[in-house]
């Protein structure tokens, strides 16, 4: 080789294979340093342009962190309980409350002459007249109890001082009338009955009901007792009860004992007919709502200034009660002491709330209930909020929001009401301060004029009131900013559950946007809210009413807020209870575009798609993306959900649009235009026949050549919903289906397939794959004849290869079979496609993704017991074909002559399959059965359920772009992960200054010995923590804590039983998250990340990183079947060599391979770097002492240099250059190969012959320096890039031979322990090609157990902390580091463990 091809130009360029990364540049900025062995600030890790001071370019992209990669399994993404139970599901449910009950017993003639009786209903009665007062009372509540039912007609039957039978009659009249599942609600007002309620909850009514006593004259003689038993029988199950009266807690207790026992009886009923389960659901303990004035033992107050009937005033006349309670109370924080403070007199109170307008009525209402609806909200649990306030209708939320008024005014009165369910005091919530504040500004404003008597009813036009809704909604609106919720920022409720703190508010923001004034802001609000929400926090929205305001604001059509209404809607159709709300009206009606709810969102995206945006307006312009990528999540829920219907304008609109979408820029309107096409044509069976498309027929071509164009994108996402919606255009598996027919449909679905089967071999994202895998089956299924004669052609060529002593008679039986059947030369080249279609399949059967394998398993099973002749010794051999021809690696069985004839066999199978095509011309469907077929071909959705789950979260991280670090660093706030990722990066920098202070300190000093119980292959250090990884050929992740010497957890990962971790590194190390990289003896790699918490460390993707049954390599070569990485962290490159003649390069960020490097030789690679400061070029060491050199920015596959690294420079006169010929190992194998930061003109290697060289790639002749480190080889060896540190250890030690006469430093004065294995190790700095030894050492590892001596696995390891200035040792069970530095000197000591330790505090 000549010279000039030798001098290779070291200049950073773009990666070829960076495409669709801007500003992912590999050049870096170099700088000299007066030590002149470091000489740059960059490496591998990340660019640190931006903290001196500039702004810097963007980050580049990161490998798996996306947000795909924080998305848990299908399995935990759903399972989320309903709205209202299943059990509420399958009983029908309960509905909103149709029928009122009132039963009052006052007996007033009677009460009057006991004592001076106050007001019922707001109504004083007359001594003069009781029955005309009873019956303006029974009035005033019936209109009380109608006022709060305003959105559904009530029917309300009163019942004045009642008798038993008229108790009946009324209960079971109204039960009757509300149907089985409506709500009745039963007041029941006992003030005139002097008897309470006994201890097993009777009621007490009089003898003679009002009416008879009417119309004969005389009233009631005596009391007549009710068992509450009965009650709630003639009532029915879904019924709510309030009992004003004494020791009305009685009824709780009773009620919850009766209503079981009720319960079972239907339940034994319906045991012996299950007919009455039906008709009579033993629903009664679940759906009953009490609500008690008092406990079990405490009675009513009757308070000066309040009425009589105070707890049925605070449920039927909330603000009223709140008004007079505010004005009786001293309220410390509000009013002072309350010393100068007079409350208003009872008639200034009347006149107050007579001339109050109703607009100030509203007003204060909506503020109280908003306020008593948060407090119910973050006490309650949702099921129980969602059936108090919210399914079961008007009367029953007003009524329960009552209730909670009641419980803050009877307790200032040591009374204390219960319920069923039970609603916690709320007394001493805060928001009550808040209402009081709203008060005492009303109070302040309060016109004098009443005292005088001169009203102006135009006093409330000037009020000025505090808004407790507007205060509420800006802090929802600026606090939540972010997607993803921190459990810290969230709240429990009394039932336990989490919630954000939007969350916790949503009842203030759902009465807001029923305001006109506030319907805008609280739209936003509610748009904020329910967008950081995973699908459980959304269940719980759904529970507190976000639909049902959601369902009103779209009836409004208001243009304000049409944006915020999408968004909403986009978060909402996560969830199947609002998909049905919103696209029910699509299964019946004649058009679905049509419908408003359809129409809205049609409109909208159109309107969006179309909007001309100016270039400098980003914010406006972002804004549009997102509600078009909104807008189509909700249409493609649309289609999804109306499936199997006839919609052909829609479809042909949606299609145009989503044409759009696909040609756009952003990668996430791409991917949601692709979603959107899958869900429109996945509702059609066959667009081009189905829907009439006239002119427009090439829309659905140009549509399917766009998302073959997307297949080779860089972005995941995009590729996986490229091939999701591509899998629409495979035809369905009729059966009867004629062949002329199902090849016309074939052809256009192959030449799909073969653009992706180009794609399938190169793919790591288990996302994509999975996709791949469901299309290939699914054409595998569809193509039926073709397939099974391509697949039995497959199989014999398989056996043939093992035994080609049949390949005569395998052929002819080919070659009859398809003479037979008459295959043309198209039929043959689509068989061919299926043939490759059919081994791509077979290779997903070993994915290491268990849900690839799981798709691709059982089909590939059937379809060959589909070909098995029926037999029993038939079918025993055909299972022994089947397992060899699907990979069975635990079946142990071999090709044999007999096997082969048993495939051959079949062809009488293909045969007669094949004919059916010509039977099946008049097997043909009817045209009235084709809706039907379709409805039964259900297509897997899987997908794009799982991305509509995380779309708020692909928004959020696309509006969100991370901050540079200069501007992080200007505040100490911010997200954990900006600290963390700023913190690193200044310790990166710092590692600098340390390794070159550290030159010449002495590197004898034991930080720490670590024994462990399992033993260790190999291990690494992260880079910033104190954590150590190590593996042990299992299927464990062993992570240490290297200060405290304690195992802190291990992380397990579900393996074939034949494969092992052979080594693991941390990637991503700047950020947060950690990221490990697992490598497989099979060739698979495994990535887990999660937080320090071993624990909490998951599986996040996984990849066929290698083929390593290649069948070039060598099979004498004594080296384990393994993987050899390198990793380059700027650009985010994984090359991956080890036991095959190739070198695969994988763009980690776009998870995909993207080039193949070959070695030409037939030994396995040993070693593998990257050029630390630009990346670009890759150093090999191969297993027979060769070096190649690869240039990742050139085309070419093959290497542009390489040179021996196993020989020596004979005329070296480095230290031990005398030893050189005396080496005793003849392993060759490359162990190592390093490049100083700055130098990579110069690289050093280590031998396994126990060579160690420097080299200038100029000049590859020969080393610039040699030593023989270890006579008898190196076992293993690290390299540091910062300080140049290469550390080696010899193999282990003979026990026979003294190891002092082999040691090239003066180790005389050390002693080997007896028994116990040993090696040596040695530390050399490399700097500008030189070679100096640093330190050699003689290591005893301690008693070790035979299985780890005599394994082949186990060997002495020394590995270099990728910073800091300290490394391990290792064999076995022992373990030991040792740093740089005297060690005995003060904290200060760059060396010593404590100085080693405080940084290691500092860093994590």
């Amino acid at each position: 080789m000549s010279h000039h091809q030798r001098n290779i130009s070291l200049t950073a360029q773009p990666h070829p294979q960076a495409q669709g990364y801007p500003n992912q540049s590999m050049r870096s900025d170099r700088s000299l340093v007066s030590s002149g062995w470091i000489t740059t600030n960059a490496s591998s890790w990340a660019s640190t342009r931006g903290l001196s001071g500039t702004i810097g370019p963007d980050r580049p992209p990161l490998a798996w962190v996306g947000v795909r990669h924080q998305v848990r399994e299908e399995g935990e993404i759903r399972g989320v309980g309903g709205v209202v139970g299943e059990d509420e599901t399958r009983s029908g449910g309960a509905g909103h409350c149709s029928q009122a009950v009132l039963i009052t017993c006052l007996h007033l003639s009677h009460e009057m002459g006991l004592r001076d009786v106050g007001q019922y209903a707001w109504t004083t009665p007359m001594i003069k007249d009781p029955m005309g007062s009873m019956m303006k009372i029974m009035k005033q509540y019936s209109q009380q109890v109608r006022g709060l039912s305003k959105h559904s007609t009530l029917d309300c039957r009163t019942a004045p001082d009642p008798s038993k039978l008229v108790i009946q009659h009324h209960l079971q009249r109204a039960r009757q009338q509300a149907a089985q599942n409506n709500y009745v609600a039963v007041i029941y007002n006992g003030h005139g009955i002097q008897e309470p309620p006994t201890e097993q909850g009777e009621l007490w009514c009089y003898d003679r009901g009002f009416d008879e006593c009417l119309q004969n004259g005389g009233g009631p003689s005596e009391y007549i007792p009710i068992m509450l038993f009965d009650v709630l029988a003639w009532a029915g199950s879904s019924t709510c009860y309030v009992w004003d009266v004494s020791f009305s807690g009685r009824f709780i207790k009773a009620a919850q004992i009766e209503a079981e026992e009720i319960d079972n009886q239907y339940k034994s009923a319906a045991a012996q007919n299950p007919q009455i389960a039906e008709i009579h659901p033993a629903v009664y303990a679940r759906r009953q709502i009490h609500f008690a004035s008092c406990g079990p033992n405490q009675t009513i107050p009757r308070i000066n200034g309040m009425p009589d009937d105070l707890f049925t005033a605070c449920l039927t006349n909330p603000l009223r009660i709140a008004l007079l309670y505010h004005n009786l109370q001293t309220f410390p924080l509000t009013k002072g002491d309350g010393s100068s403070y007079i409350p208003k007199h009872s008639e200034y109170m009347v006149l107050l709330w007579e001339n109050m307008s109703i607009t100030l009525k509203d007003r204060l209402s909506y503020e109280l209930l908003s306020i008593i609806h948060t407090i119910a909200w973050q006490t309650l649990n949702g099921m129980e909020y969602q059936k108090l306030f919210g399914k079961s209708g008007d009367l029953v939320n007003n009524l329960s929001s009552g209730f909670i008024l009641s419980q803050r005014v009877l307790s200032s009165y040591r009374v204390n009401p219960e319920s069923i369910p039970t609603i916690p005091s709320s007394t001493g919530h805060t928001l009550w301060t808040t209402w009081d504040l709203i008060l005492d500004n009303l109070f302040e404003q309060l016109p004098k004029y009443f005292d005088e008597g001169n009203i102006d009813h135009s006093w409330g036009k000037n009020l000025k009131l505090v808004s407790f809704m507007q205060d509420q909604l800006e802090s929802i609106t600026t606090a939540t900013t972010t997607t993803y919720i921190n459990v810290d920022d969230s709240t429990e409720n009394g039932s336990g559950t989490w919630m954000t703190p939007s969350l916790s508010r949503l009842p203030i923001i759902c009465a807001a946007a029923m305001t006109k004034q506030f319907r805008h802001q609280a739209c936003q609000a509610l748009d904020s809210c329910l967008r950081v929400l995973d699908i459980r926090g959304l269940s719980h929205a759904v529970q507190g009413g976000a639909l049902d305001v959601a369902a009103k604001l779209l009836a409004q059509e208001d243009p304000e807020i049409k944006n915020a209404l999408i968004s909403i809607w986009s978060s909402l159709v996560r969830y199947d209870t609002a998909v049905l709300a919103l696209a029910r009206e699509g299964l019946t009606s004649e058009r679905l575009t049509d419908v408003p709810s359809v129409k809205f969102f049609l409109d909208a995206m159109k309107e969006n798609l179309v909007k001309d945006v100016v270039e400098e307006n980003i914010l406006e312009e972002e804004e549009r993306i997102s509600l078009i990528i909104q807008t189509a999540a909700v249409l493609s829920t649309i289609a999804n959900f109306v499936s199997g219907r006839q919609a052909p304008r829609f479809v042909l609109k949606t299609l145009s649009m989503s044409g759009i979408m696909l040609k756009a820029d952003r990668e996430l309107m791409k991917q949601w235009g692709a979603l959107l096409i899958a869900e429109v044509l996945g509702s059609l069976d066959q667009p081009n026949e189905q829907v009439d498309l006239g002119q427009d027929r090439g829309l659905i071509e140009g549509l399917k050549g766009d998302l073959i164009q997307m297949v080779g994108s860089g972005m995941v996402e995009t590729r996986a919903t490229a091939i999701y919606a591509l899998a629409r255009w495979i035809p369905s598996s009729e059966r009867g289906k004629e062949r002329e027919r199902l090849e016309a449909e074939l052809k256009p679905s192959l030449e799909i397939v073969e653009i992706l089967l180009k794609h399938s071999d190169d793919e790591g994202s288990p996302l994509v794959r999975r996709e791949l895998a469901r299309l290939f089956i699914r054409i595998v299924e569809v193509a039926d004849g073709y397939r099974d004669l391509a697949i039995w052609i497959s199989i014999l060529q398989s056996g043939l290869k093992v035994v080609e002593s049949l390949k005569e008679e395998v052929e002819q039986a080919i070659v009859d079979v398809g003479r037979d059947l008459g295959i043309t030369e198209d039929q043959l080249g689509m068989m061919k496609v299926l043939q490759r279609v059919y081994e791509a399949t077979k290779r997903f059967g070993d994915d290491p993704d268990l849900q690839v394998q799981k798709i691709v398993s059982r089909p590939l099973e059937g379809i060959m017991k589909s070909l098995c002749k029926k037999g029993d010794k038939e079918d025993e051999k055909w299972k022994v074909v089947s397992k060899l021809v699907l990979g069975n690696e635990e079946s142990g069985s071999q090709w044999t002559e007999d096997l082969l004839r048993t495939a051959m066999s079949a062809n009488d199978r293909i045969l007669e399959k094949w004919r059916r095509f010509d039977r099946a011309k008049g097997d043909m469907p009817e045209r009235k059965d084709q809706d039907k077929i379709r409805l039964e071909k259900k297509l897997n959705n899987e997908l794009f359920d799982r991305t509509k789950l995380v779309l708020q979260s692909y928004l959020a991280a696309g509006r969100r772009p991370d901050p540079m670090p200069d501007k992080v660093m200007t505040s100490q706030g911010g997200s954990s992960r900006e600290r963390t990722w700023t913190m690193r990066h200044r310790v990166l920098e710092d590692s600098l200054v340390v390794a070159e202070q550290q030159v010449g300190l002495p590197w004898k000093w034991a930080i720490k010995d670590i024994s462990t119980p399992d033993p260790w292959t190999n291990m690494t250090f992260h880079s910033f923590h104190s954590t150590v990884m190590s593996c042990n050929r299992s299927h464990d992740l062993l992570l240490w804590d290297w200060s405290t010497s304690r195992k802190t957890g291990h992380v397990h990962l579900n393996l074939p039983q034949s494969s092992a971790i052979t080594s693991a590194r941390f990637v991503n190390e700047l950020h947060e998250q950690i990221v490990i990289l697992a490598e497989i003896t099979n060739g698979d790699v495994h990535i887990l990340a999660g937080p320090q918490d071993p624990s909490m460390i998951k599986p996040i993707s996984n990849f066929r990183a290698l083929d390593l049954t290649s069948s070039r390599i060598n099979t004498d070569v004594e080296y384990p079947r393994r993987l050899i990485t390198t990793w380059y962290r700027s650009s985010g490159l994984l090359c991956v060599g080890g036991y095959s003649d190739k070198i695969n390069v994988w763009d980690c960020p776009a998870e995909r391979c993207v080039q193949s490097l070959e070695t030409e030789s037939t030994v396995p690679i040993t070693t593998l770097i990257t050029e630390p400061v630009s990346g670009n070029l890759i150093f090999a060491g191969l297993s027979n002492g060769q070096i190649k050199l690869y240039d990742l920015r050139q085309s070419r596959k093959k290497a542009l240099i390489s040179w021996r690294g196993d020989c020596f420079n004979a005329s070296s006169q480095s230290e031990g250059a005398s030893d050189i010929g005396k080496s005793t190992s003849t392993d060759k194998a490359m162990l190592k190969i390093g490049v100083v930061l700055g130098e990579s003109k110069n690289i050093s290697s280590a031998c396994a012959n126990g060579m160690i060289n420097t080299y200038d790639l100029r000049a590859l002749s020969s080393p610039i320096q040699s030593i023989l480190s270890h006579p008898n080889g190196i076992s293993y060896a690290s390299f540091q890039a910062h300080s140049g540190l290469l550390s080696t250890i010899s193999n282990l030690h003979p026990p026979a031979i003294n190891p002092n006469s082999e040691i090239v430093t003066d180790l005389s004065n050390l002693t080997l322990s007896s028994g116990r294995p040993s090696a040596t190790f040695s530390l050399h700095r490399t700097s500008l090609g030189s070679l100096t030894s640093v330190t050699s050492e003689l290591i005893s590892f301690g008693a070790q157990s035979p299985e780890t001596l005599n394994s082949k696995y186990y060997r002495p390891y020394t590995v270099i902390h990728p910073l800091r200035p300290f490394l391990g040792i290792g064999f076995g069970h022992t373990y030991s580091l040792r740093g740089c530095g005297v060690g005995k000197g003060d904290d200060t000591d760059s060396g010593s463990y404590s100085f080693i330790r405080a940084q290691a505090t500092n860093m994590i």
